[in-house]
């Protein structure tokens, strides 16, 4: 089986988008390849749904760690869920990205975002949050968590929207 490694961001706009957007991946990835986990606070709705649709719940205990040890809480994460893949693909939803942003901010989020995506985990992951929680930030520090994200998505209603992101030269305004 190929392995992919993906590391995306998915802003969505309220929470009928989540919940379309999570019935939606829910439904396409009903196959037996997937390894299907999240993470994230047990209030949070996408939690909910997704483990009582049969998601392995990656969360460690006591989740408030994350928050304090960003780090050091992703290393137990990661290891409870390579415990679990064998040979099969993982994809993981992850509501940490906008609870950390949330709680600290989107430059914390980002630094998290960094180190995850150093530790070289294999599969898709889908960093997941409500897009209020990123985009009232300062423009900079936006910019900074959408480059730490192979592609960045807008999810709204039932549709989902990619976002890209380039650097350009300001003479590109004038080009064709």
């Amino acid at each position: 089986m190929l392995r992919l490694k993906k590391h995306e961001l998915v802003l969505y706009a309220d929470d009928e988008a989540l919940k379309n957007f999570l019935k939606s991946l829910d439904r396409i990835s009903q196959n037996d390849d997937f390894v299907k986990a999240c993470y994230g606070p047990k209030s949070h709705q996408g939690m909910e749904f997704l483990t009582k649709h049969g998601w392995l719940d990656g969360t460690v205990e006591p989740y408030k760690q994350f928050l304090e040890n960003p780090n050091a809480y992703g290393k137990k994460v990661i290891q409870k869920i390579r415990s679990h893949i064998n040979a099969k693909q993982l994809m993981v939803i992850a509501f940490l990205t906008g609870d950390r942003a949330e709680k600290k901010s989107v430059s914390k989020s980002t630094d998290f975002c960094q180190w995850y995506h150093k530790q070289n985990v294999s599969g898709i992951t889908h960093c997941v949050t409500h897009a209020e929680n990123i985009l009232s930030e300062n423009l900079t520090d936006v910019l900074n968590l959408f480059e730490t994200h192979d592609q960045v998505y807008i999810v709204k209603k039932d549709s989902i929207n990619k976002i890209h992101v380039t650097r350009e030269s300001i003479h590109k305004l004038l080009l064709n």
